[in-house]
This record gives C-alpha cells, structure tokens and sequence, in this order.
C-alpha cells in the first residue's frame, strides 16, 4: 500500500512540475526605446503557449511580430527537449494504473527503474547546466520537483518491492 501512495506521489509531483516554473531566464526587453533585462520564471505551460505567455510575463509589453515569430519558432524547436523529463510522470502513471488491483514486486521493480531514470535525467540536466557558460538562465522549481517525483517514485519502488500487497482471493 505504501509503494502504491509513493508513486501516486511521484506522479502528482510530476504532473505540478509541468505548471511551475521551470527556467529561469534574464530576458532583454525594450520598453518605451529602452532595453531592461528583466528576469522572467517560464513553465513548460508557457513555453508551449509561445509568444504571447511572454508578453503576459512581461507585463503586458507587446512583441514585435519579427520577434514573435523568432521567439516561436526557437520555442517550437525545444518542446520536444523539455517533454523528456516527464516521461518518468507518464510512466508512472501507466504503473499505477497497471496495478490498481495489486501493487506488486513487478510493480515496484518498475517504479524503482523509472525513479531511478528519472534521477539519472535531473543529474545530466544539472551536469549539462553547470557546464554551461551562460549565467543568463538559471533552474526553477519545476525542475526541482521532476527530482523530488524520481526520488519518490524509487523509494515507491523499493517499498513495492519490500512488502508488495497480498494477493486477492
């Protein structure tokens, strides 16, 4: 029972994770002829809403359409990046789902692999992160729950594993 309450967890944590910020940005903005560099925290949400989730960030301040469309375009470009850490989510999802009745050792042997991929992901986005030279962008919470979400979805694993739920008669 506990294994399944974990990974429910992870899942929830995961699908929280989509809707908070997830980056960070110090963004160049002009306004009224000046240029401000403002910080503005992006959801994944956001991301996939384009240019004008930025113009509502920005306090209303709008886009030049030539901008626009660069801003669009770069973003559509790394949807498909920035869907990799929730994965795990969806997985764990199709776990729980699997096990409705009973939450199992192959349950938990499941659970504890994806958690522990969903780790793995968290370490190579910090390592690639710390790698980097831009100081311009920086990680939200977001990114912190996709961690928080493997790390409940492995201890799930292993408590599933530990003490699986008793077959039904």
């Amino acid at each position: 029972m506990i294994g399944r309450l974990l990974v429910l967890g992870a899942f929830l944590v995961g699908a929280a994770a989509f809707f908070l910020p997830f980056f960070n940005v110090n963004a160049t903005i002009a306004v009224d002829g000046e240029m401000k560099v403002e910080p503005i925290s992006l959801s994944v949400m956001q991301i996939f809403q384009g240019a004008s989730a930025l113009e509502n960030l920005s306090g209303g301040v709008e886009i030049p359409e030539a901008q626009r469309d660069q801003i669009n375009t770069t973003l559509a470009q790394i949807r498909g990046v920035l869907m990799i850490p929730f994965a795990p989510t969806v997985l764990f999802l199709i776990i729980l789902l699997a096990g409705i009745r009973r939450f199992g050792r192959a349950h938990g042997v499941f659970a504890l692999i994806v958690g522990l991929i969903a780790v793995a992901g968290w370490g190579l986005i910090s390592a690639a992160a710390a790698n980097s030279t831009s100081e311009a962008a920086s990680f939200g919470i977001g990114l912190t729950m996709v961690l928080v979400g493997g790390i409940l979805g492995s201890i799930g694993g292993i408590a599933g594993i530990a003490k699986p739920e008793p077959k039904k008669a």
